[in-house]
């Protein structure tokens, strides 16, 4: 019922899109359920709207955060993912997958989202009630310790907020299950384009040599990198140098001012 569209249905589901189908009409022309293609144009649209390209790399990213940091098959995030879209919150759509003897958690299913919506995604627009101070709340007593000579996105350059130029990247770091095995992501504020990285452990000298693996063939594009206050990210001096660029953090608990 939920089967992802494929690279061919995507450039199919753009011309259709221009031609001004409905879901239901375009989902009649490729053979794809309706819900399916609501799905895919609200999680895989972009800046400049929807388009076929964009919509891969959005997908692969997703597939690749859902695989070592959930380990949950491509089908069973579409079928959450097209519960979400129905209106049923984290809570309900693991209330029904227990039923099917499918034992996801609704922590796991929130923390799907939030890394969604660091790819790009929209998710966390269909959650029927704000999640996000009771997800933090969870670590509230957690002593993250100081951050040496960080600097705040208070005084990040204008152009960085306007996202007015290419070469501004967002970074975080998601959680495995169990919090074994971790996935470093990075996002270019105005293409879009994401990262992503493999970790088995957090230590700062792990984390420090993935986020420089992966933006160092990419460093003259790389100006500004903003993260939350994690301490995983303490090693910011060594990153900002390696990649000649200038790094930020969001407000404490404020990670979505990126």
């Amino acid at each position: 019922m939920f089967t992802e569209p494929n690279k061919e249905n995507r450039f199919e589901i753009y011309e259709l899109k221009h031609s001004g189908l409905s879901a239901r009409k375009m989902a009649e022309t490729i053979g794809k359920h309706p819900s399916t293609i609501s799905l895919e144009l609200k999680r895989n649209v972009g800046q400049k709207g929807y388009r076929p390209d964009q919509a891969n790399a959005k997908a692969d990213a997703r597939k690749k955060v859902s695989k070592k940091s959930m380990k949950m098959t491509s089908d069973l995030v579409e079928k959450i993912e097209a519960m979400l879209l129905q209106d049923c919150g984290p809570e309900q759509v693991s209330g029904v997958l227990k039923k099917e003897s499918i034992n996801i958690s609704h922590e796991t299913i929130y923390q799907h989202v939030w890394a969604d919506k660091k790819l790009g995604g929209t998710l966390y627009k269909d959650l029927r009630h704000d999640h996000k101070k009771r997800y933090r709340k969870r670590g509230a007593k957690e002593k993250r310790g100081q951050i040496k000579n960080k600097v705040s996105t208070h005084d990040r350059p204008r152009i960085v907020d306007d996202k007015g130029r290419i070469g501004d990247w967002e970074i975080d770091l998601v959680v495995g299950k169990n919090h074994k095995n971790f996935i470093i992501t990075v996002v270019e504020r105005v293409s879009k384009y994401t990262l992503t990285a493999f970790s088995e452990y957090k230590d700062l000298s792990s984390i420090l040599r993935a986020v420089i693996k992966l933006l160092h063939p990419l460093k003259a594009f790389v100006q500004k990198i903003t993260s939350d206050n994690g301490k995983e990210f303490a090693d910011h001096e060594e990153i900002a140098k390696a990649l000649e660029a200038k790094f930020f953090f969001a407000h404490a608990y404020a990670s979505w001012q990126g």
